[in-house]
């Protein structure tokens, strides 16, 4: 009998505490517009790191790149877009991996980007975490690496939401689940973390959808962006509220009364950052799935 209570407890405080040996828990700052911010090492050389699940690919800046040894480049270049149409050719690299806490992950493809973030060294994207599932605890500002068997304990009581995943050409992932506006329209959005906090975007095709009269100067407010990455390209952007936003497949999952800009030459359906989705997130890759709780 002690033998049978003493599992008992040590599973209560597993449950408790939300942590379970093997894992690797790492801090995570969240920056006032909420972008989440991580310490790791790329190639043993130290860097601060935005965590970006709509980024595609790692990334870091010019200055990062040029102290980093060991990687190899591609003769050729990736060609992506950015959210909003904007053309990338990315130089892409291999022989990369990250550091983060004790564990070290593969990075598949590495690109050098010619931009100055700041104190901000690059994004670190879901490519580093294909086949090693995480949790994001915005309660207690944590990223976790989950093992088999704290995943395994996290699906027990967990809102569970199908993700779809788009693989381009072995370079970039992305994921995506099907969001439910004003409950009348099923759009599939981009779960995208690097775009900060309570941010919605949708393609502006689905203004008259939705029966939103983009004209109306008193429900809708509209506005022009120029790039900040070329001068010659401009979006523009209608701003309105939108009664409520759920998982289709999980409805307990929603949020209501949301500012929601509508652009115009928007690539998706939709995007949406991810912090008003639970406080604790479990995306397992493999599976395609995202763990609620």
């Amino acid at each position: 009998m002690i033998h049978k209570y003493a599992i008992l407890l040590i599973g209560l405080l597993i449950h408790y505490n939300g942590h379970l040996s093997g894992q690797v828990i790492v801090p995570l700052s969240i920056a006032p517009e909420g972008h989440l911010l991580i310490k790791a090492k790329i190639n043993n050389i130290s860097g601060n790191f935005i965590l970006d699940t709509g980024g595609g690919i790692t990334a870091v800046t010019k200055d990062f790149g040029s102290t980093l040894k060991g990687l190899k480049p591609l003769d050729g270049y990736y060609t992506g877009f950015r959210a909003t149409g904007e053309k990338m050719d990315l130089f892409i690299t291999t022989g990369a991996h990250v550091q983060i806490g004790s564990i070290i992950l593969e990075i598949p493809t590495l690109s050098i980007l010619n931009v100055n973030l700041g104190e901000i060294d690059g994004i670190i994207s879901l490519t580093t975490f294909e086949t090693s599932p995480f949790t994001i605890d915005f309660s207690r500002k944590q990223l976790i690496i989950e093992t088999p068997q704290s995943l395994e304990l996290r699906r027990k009581d967990a809102v569970i939401v199908q993700l779809q995943s788009d693989k381009s050409r072995g370079i970039s992932l992305d994921i995506f689940a099907f969001l439910v506006l004003n409950d009348k329209l099923t759009l599939q959005f981009l779960l995208d973390s690097g775009a900060g906090n309570n941010v919605y975007t949708i393609n502006s095709r689905y203004l008259s959808w939705l029966g939103i009269d983009s004209t109306n100067k008193i429900l809708v407010s509209k506005r022009y962006k120029t790039s900040e990455f070329s001068e010659h390209s401009q979006a523009v952007f209608y701003s309105t509220n939108l009664a409520k936003l759920s998982f289709r497949d999980a409805p307990s999952i929603h949020t209501q009364n949301v500012k929601a800009r509508f652009v115009d030459k928007l690539i998706y359906d939709g995007v949406t950052s991810i912090n008003w989705i639970g406080h604790e997130i479990t995306f397992d890759l493999h599976r395609s799935e995202m763990l609620v709780h």
